[in-house]
């Protein structure tokens, strides 16, 4: 299994009541939990152990929102990441194919199963970390942390993972709409000595095709391309087309997480509210090939902002360091670690989370019998996460 998150601010849709830091009241479950926790005593565990890293965790955050870097240049972020997951008795690699890239095991009893964590780390340029990857990164080392703590006093059998990885391809300013649903999001990069005077004799575009699915993606890119062809020809420019590859769509993985999935299961007994609409299934990140090949969960959690503070914006960016947003950090990390936990006991629970994987992979058309009436459940729950 392979856990990864994302931070947003709600929505600011003026139907949705959103919470701000200067509310009266926090904000509270609209609806309970569908089913009763699994192993209360283990989610105990769990939470003494983020309750007594606290201090030390809001510290590295801080540290981490106050040196921001740019993807594949984080090396303060790498060196705080790899100093602190150390002391907690993890095997850390450092450098791991990139600079910037680290890994961190820890391997308790024999056999069992693989719990994988992604901790993200880059800035954006000009805004830091208005991402909110700060709080995403100490999450991850909670939830790698708290499922050491489990596994050593519960004397469970399994390895985690953690993984600080360079982060995601976004663009955020938007240049043209193709459908409602696609996006091409491009920038010029300046050549040698422009001026505006003057045509230059080279000049170089980063373009980013966005769509809900890959095929959608390959379908609306084959557009693109042809755009690019047809300047070359227009202007009598030679072009020169480099394709650095594409990210899958998404598939959350709805044994794990979304409507009736354990973490949005253990949020509602225990931590808040469930908005299961602004989530994380619009994001640009490679993470979306990850969900394809293991049982995997990329939830987005919700902090306290200022009005139209949202995602990559200068408010975000001040709002991922405030006290508010830590303990909204803290609270996903034990849902997630408790759900990690029940990969790693209970079998049944483990299988439909693979079923719902294996069904990724199926077309309704290509789809056995006995398992398509499963598949048009688990397709209609996607969609509405």
């Amino acid at each position: 299994m392979c856990l990864a998150q994302s931070t947003t601010n709600s929505t600011s849709d003026k139907n949705i009541k959103v919470w701000r830091p200067d509310d009266n009241t926090s904000p509270s479950p609209a609806q309970p939990g569908s089913s009763e926790i699994y192993r209360p005593d283990i989610l105990t565990t769990i939470e003494a152990t983020i309750k007594e890293l606290d201090s030390e965790l809001r510290e590295l955050s801080l540290d981490i929102h106050a040196h921001p870097e740019l993807g594949f240049k984080e090396f303060h972020a790498h060196d705080a990441y790899t100093a602190f997951i150390a002391k907690q008795g993890f095997e850390v690699t450092k450098h791991l194919h990139l600079e910037t890239a680290w890994q961190a095991i820890y391997t308790h009893g024999s056999g069992g199963r693989t719990i994988g964590i992604n901790s993200e780390m880059d800035a954006l340029p000009s805004i830091g970390h208005a991402c909110g990857h700060n709080l995403i990164g100490i999450s991850g080392v909670a939830v790698a942390c708290a499922l050491k703590t489990a596994l050593e006093k519960h004397n469970i059998s399994g390895k985690i993972v953690l993984l600080g990885t360079p982060g995601y391809n976004n663009i955020s300013a938007l240049r043209q709409q193709i459908r409602p649903t696609h996006r091409i999001h491009g920038i010029f990069e300046q050549g040698k000595n422009w001026a505006i005077n003057i045509i230059p004799d080279y000049a170089k575009f980063q373009c980013l095709v966005r769509a809900p699915t890959l095929k959608e993606v390959k379908e609306t890119s084959k557009r693109v391309t042809k755009c690019f062809e047809a300047a070359g020809l227009a202007t009598g420019c030679e072009v020169k087309i480099n394709n650095e590859g594409s990210l899958s769509e998404i598939r959350q993985n709805s044994t794990l997480g979304t409507s009736g999935g354990e973490v949005a299961n253990i949020v509602l007994n225990k931590y808040g509210d469930i908005d299961y609409e602004w989530g994380i299934k619009s994001a640009s990140t490679d993470f979306g090939n990850i969900t394809y090949a293991l049982p995997s969960l990329h939830p987005g959690f919700a902090i306290p902002t200022i009005v139209d503070g949202g995602n990559h914006t200068p408010g975000f960016t001040e709002s991922a360091a405030l006290p508010a947003a830590h303990y909204a950090c803290l609270d996903v990390s034990k849902a997630l670690a408790a759900t990690a936990v029940r990969v790693l006991l209970d079998d049944d629970f483990y299988a439909e989370a693979n079923l719902h994987l294996l069904l990724c992979h199926y077309t309704s058309a290509d789809m056995p019998l006995q398992v398509r009436r499963t598949y048009e459940e688990d397709e209609k729950e996607r969609d509405s996460f």
